[in-house]
């Protein structure tokens, strides 16, 4: 499934927009003394689908975002909590089906 850019950038083709991103998403949990925190990076990489079929990203349009305590940051930042809301169950799922 792709995921969909909000504001879509345009170069060589501009009648064709970057209006898709490639997804690095990395989530890794942080243990401090009996407490467990959650850090998150995000990369997202514009790109778009040329008329000869060619997968052309825009690295100048790359995004970015880490967050280092998810949980402390997510009491504040809605945003983050609705992420984590949808992300968390559906890796519990994938596990669960998994049988790990």
């Amino acid at each position: 499934m792709p995921i969909l850019a909000t504001s879509p950038s345009t170069v060589v083709h501009p009648e064709i927009p970057y209006d898709k991103y490639l997804v690095e998403l990395t989530l890794a949990p942080v243990v401090i003394a009996n407490n467990i925190e959650g850090a998150m990076s995000l990369r997202l990489t514009p790109y778009r689908y040329l008329p000869d079929g060619t997968l052309d990203t825009n690295p100048a349009g790359i995004r970015q975002e880490g967050v280092g305590a998810c949980y402390a940051q997510a009491e504040t930042d809605p945003v983050l909590a609705a992420a984590m809301a949808a992300i968390l169950p559906a890796i519990q799922a994938f596990i669960t089906a998994r049988g790990y």
